[in-house]
């Protein structure tokens, strides 16, 4: 029973990776507008966020930026067969531009160790098999179906990314990278544990925000990045780049603040490409309400 987990989404993923780009978009379009028509919990969500977020919109600007947003989260779903399955040669051909790999060739080559931070913009799984040249060292949250560890690990790894779970000996793995020069990516926007986590603005919200991010750059003096792959088309422009200066404050609250605010400049690149289906905001302070 315990390999049904694997053998399904292996058979759904080579099904998905067979659909030209374009029947893509329509079927995420047509799952997009089910989910709004059914109220289902992304969509409930996604519309909780952007009211939180963009309250200068009118009812219609949000519900297009809603049907936008379920559509590109839909994308991302039928995407895992292609970066599940197709040849790195064929991933590559859907690159339409790469801009800021010199900056990341220049930062590493310092000898320092770079943190690259990957918020939840575009196809971060794209992205993520994009920089297994550089041997990319990544947290990860591990599947709660633990049977489909194996497969996602091996899809992630191809070309050259190593995946270390977010536990105490993948933290071990993560501080090490950096101090030996190498290159360590995370999801910075994760919402973390209250013990591990402060709340600083996000879109003018309060956002448990992880201070991971600040250990990590007090401890081993990274060099920072971000890094995105957008939907261009049916291809994608990744994108390395710096974040604010302030982020490397000594101070947690003025860094993890530098931090949203340049998640915030890439995200409003492309508002339709965030992951408004996340629950960014469900530990609010204390005496606060629950937004969701």
């Amino acid at each position: 029973m315990k390999s049904i987990g694997p053998a399904l989404v292996g058979i759904m993923t080579r099904l998905v990776a067979c659909l030209p780009r374009s029947v893509q978009r329509a079927t995420a379009g047509l799952l997009a507008r089910l989910v709004m028509l059914a109220n289902f919990p992304p969509a409930v969500t996604t519309v909780r966020n952007l009211e939180l977020c963009f309250p200068d919109l009118d009812s219609r600007q949000r519900r297009n930026l809603e049907k936008a947003s379920l559509t590109n989260t839909g994308m991302l779903l039928l995407e895992s067969g292609m970066t599940f399955h197709w040849p790195v040669a064929r991933l590559n051909s859907l690159i339409a531009e790469v801009s800021g790999e010199e900056l990341l060739t220049r930062s590493m080559a310092t000898g320092r160790g770079v943190l690259l931070l990957v918020p939840h913009f575009g196809n971060w799984e794209f992205l993520a098999l994009f920089l297994g040249r550089f041997q990319l060292v990544a947290l990860y949250d591990p599947p709660r179906q633990q049977t489909l560890e194996v497969s996602v690990k091996q899809a992630r790894q191809r070309t050259g990314a190593k995946l270390v779970p977010l536990n105490r000996k993948g933290l071990k793995t993560a501080y090490q990278t950096l101090k030996s020069g190498g290159l360590l990516g995370l999801l910075p926007d994760q919402v973390p544990d209250r013990s591990s986590g402060i709340h600083v603005p996000f879109f003018n919200q309060p956002a448990l925000t992880m201070t991971l991010v600040h250990r990590l750059i007090c401890r081993t003096q990274p060099i920072v990045l971000m890094a995105s792959a957008m939907r261009v088309g049916s291809a994608f422009k990744i994108t390395i780049e710096e974040p604010a200066a302030a982020i490397k404050s000594e101070n947690a609250h003025e860094a993890l603040t530098a931090m949203n605010q340049s998640i915030e400049a890439l995200v409003l690149k492309a508002p339709e490409q965030y992951q408004w289906e996340y629950r960014r905001f469900k530990s609010p302070p204390d005496g606060r309400s629950r937004v969701y």
